[in-house]
């Protein structure tokens, strides 16, 4: 799992296509290709829940569940 306290600018990589809600995972494997790096816009973290904003996919969130840090 990735570092919820990434600061903008860090790296992370799409190292899953398991775990998230069912339809995470699907829209998951259309988006990011396994292994690729991505660029961190910020982390937010409401409850049970971490969303991870990518400079690459502007005004999108993703479930940080996906990623680990580069």
């Amino acid at each position: 799992m990735m570092n919820l306290e990434a600061k903008e600018g860090d790296k992370v990589v799409r190292a899953t296509f398991a775990g998230g809600r069912p339809w995470q995972s699907e829209e998951m494997s259309k988006t990011f290709t396994l292994g690729e790096i991505y660029t961190v816009n910020r982390v937010t973290c409401e409850g049970w829940s971490a969303t991870v904003s990518l400079k690459e996919f502007p005004g999108k969130g993703w479930n940080t569940v996906f990623f680990e840090d580069a």
